[in-house]
């Protein structure tokens, strides 16, 4: 039976002894807040532990009304071998239309548009193209950026960097090309805003460059910068009229309908630079009412960064002090570490997931402490703290409503759930 169940799986047929139940994606909520998106992975994987090899993977673009959670439409959207299937999905990308009607899915292999109505499909790539930014240019249009890899007569690689401007129902070979760089040796830099009217790229360079930027309905591209510089981060608002710019060398704050950079490079500099070795991961998007720049280090913890003023609330670790004046213990892997921050579609909070030390007895080989996970709220000020149930997931697969009112999250990592939020007064 364990040599039929192993056939089974090397033949890519589905059998319990090696079908895994899946994961899903990110959750994410539509422009008018009645729908929920993620995607879902199932896998065929060989029992062989501790490393479970993935032989194959489909992802899936589930769906549903935020009142019919139980009620998810499915569409299959891409199949993987094992070479790749087995951390596939962090690679995919979904943005919801403005008028919530569409989903664009950006996956490894291409971009597409579904009609969420219809289920009707618009591919919008080609063979080869790997895109890195995406964003709605209104509902019937989309700006993205590809790179096309090429091998040269000596063995090396080299890049071709395009920018697109791309009807939905017009085919790719009638989409507008914005800007080409066919030297292009660099990492992927480049940055839609989320409205669609602008490109921040980095260009110039293999890994260093200069912060460039693209006026989608002129073609206009303006140097921001004059000194080649490593890319840290790029964060835009939410409407699209301020991006936050870090490298090596500066800190700017770019209003770029106002024509207007503030340097924030002594600022950052003080309050980071000088701490950490590495720049902190810093979140694509602001938080949703556009006042505070998402910023995570392990050393520091994840922080609020107001830029103008300057202001920085490090909820991460007044979380911590929080939890340790209450006599609880926070487990770390290593020592003067912090947690990360995790932005909420409510404006006004971030979740915060950590681990705590219990009093129970190891009962594993090897285990020297016992650990329960916990989900807190902190308010963008730092100082109101809210345990939230259920708290086994780290990442993207528990999230607040656009309205505040519930949480939604995956039970078992298979069922979409919600459940009301009940918000006390924790106040430090």
């Amino acid at each position: 039976m364990k040599i039929y169940r192993l056939l089974c799986c090397a033949l890519g047929i589905v059998f319990v002894g090696c079908q895994d139940g899946g994961s899903p994606g990110e959750i994410h909520f539509s422009s008018d807040k009645s729908t929920v998106a993620y995607t879902f992975v199932k896998r065929i994987d060989l029992p062989l532990p501790p490393e479970m090899p993935t032989l194959y993977s489909t992802v899936y673009l589930k769906w549903c009304l935020m009142d019919q959670l139980d009620s998810c439409q499915s569409l299959k959207i891409d199949s993987y071998g094992k070479s790749y299937g087995s951390f596939v999905q962090g690679q995919f990308r979904l943005i919801f239309s403005p008028d919530s009607r569409r989903i664009a899915v950006n996956s490894p292999r291409h971009l597409e548009i579904v009609e969420l109505g219809t289920r009707i499909r618009h591919r919008l790539t080609l063979a080869g193209e790997s895109v890195f930014s995406m964003g709605w240019l209104g509902n019937k249009e989309i700006v993205y950026t590809v790179h096309l890899e090429s091998m040269e007569k000596n063995g090396s690689y080299y890049r071709t960097r395009k920018i697109f401007r791309h009807r939905i129902d017009d085919s790719p070979e009638k989409r507008l090309l914005l800007y080409e760089q066919n030297d292009y040796k660099g990492l992927c830099h480049e940055f839609v805003s989320p409205t669609g009217e602008y490109v921040l790229f980095m260009s110039k360079g293999y890994n260093e460059g200069i912060f460039s930027l693209l006026d989608v309905q002129t073609g206009q591209v303006t140097a921001l910068t004059e000194k080649k510089a490593k890319l840290e981060g790029v964060s835009w608002k939410p409407d699209g009229n301020g991006v936050f710019c870090l490298s090596s060398n500066e800190a700017l704050l770019l209003y770029p309908k106002e024509n207007r950079i503030i340097d924030l490079s002594s600022n950052y500099n003080s309050t980071f630079r000088c701490l950490l070795e590495y720049a902190p991961k810093i979140d694509p998007l602001w938080t949703p009412d556009g006042r505070f720049i998402v910023m995570n280090s392990s050393k520091t913890g994840g922080c609020l960064v107001r830029p103008d003023p300057w202001e920085v609330i490090p909820a991460g670790k007044n979380l911590v002090t929080y939890l340790e004046e209450e006599k609880r213990q926070v487990y770390f892997d290593q020592p003067n570490q912090y947690p990360w921050i995790f932005v909420q579609p409510f404006p006004g909070w971030v979740r915060v997931w950590i681990r705590l030390r219990t009093n129970e007895k190891p009962y594993l080989p090897g285990q020297t402490v016992v650990l329960s996970s916990q989900n807190y709220l902190v308010d963008y000020k730092g100082k109101r703290f809210f345990p939230m149930k259920p708290s086994d997931s780290p990442g993207g697969a528990w999230t607040m409503t656009p309205d505040g009112k519930n949480m939604v999250y995956f039970e078992r990592s298979i069922f979409l759930k919600i459940n009301p939020i009940y918000l006390s007064e924790h106040v430090q």
